[in-house]
């Protein structure tokens, strides 16, 4: 349980920014299941019944990272639609205790909290955050999407290490 808090994956990667078409090669490499980016996104004004604060944004195809997770304990929920109208956001449980649970926005856009969270498993550093949709977060600040951390899904009888050197060949 603690490797799966602090890695949040079977092998997880951090260093220079990558882009789509580098986590696609990842998830060409024989042995992975799944590969997905996990950015540390801007900071965005995130409002709720009881206030408002400037809050981190994580930004991960959920979907995928909940794959990833899956069976792990604090895995992140897949409860988030992505494209839903209002925006779809999971809360971590310190900024929802903050700014209340009633009447969510993020970056003035209204919101709907689908889950909080504690934390994200591996990532360590605020414990006030929004995770959003990759997809939702494009739409709402018109940025980019280039993380410095990929997580990966490693395939049952595969060596981890083999994979993790393929995986930093390809960073």
């Amino acid at each position: 349980v603690a490797a799966q808090r602090a890695v949040g994956a079977d092998v997880q990667l951090a260093g220079p920014y990558v882009d789509e078409d580098k986590i696609e090669r990842m998830r060409e490499v024989e042995g992975v299941v799944d590969a997905t980016g996990v950015l540390r996104g801007d900071y965005l004004t995130v409002a709720g019944s009881d206030g408002r604060l400037s809050a981190l944004t994580l930004v991960t195809e959920v979907g995928r990272l909940a794959a990833i997770q899956r069976g792990m304990v604090g895995a992140v929920s897949d409860a988030i639609t992505p494209g839903s109208d209002p925006v779809q956001i999971i809360e971590s449980t310190a900024l929802a205790e903050e700014i209340g649970e009633g009447g969510a926005s993020i970056a003035d856009r209204d919101a709907t909290v689908v889950a909080t969270m504690d934390r994200l498993l591996g990532i360590t550093g605020s414990v006030q955050f929004a995770l959003v949709d990759t997809a939702d977060y494009l739409d709402i600040t018109g940025t980019g999407f280039f993380p410095r951390n990929v997580y990966v899904d490693v395939e049952d009888g595969a060596d981890p290490a083999v994979v993790a050197d393929a995986l930093g060949e390809i960073v």
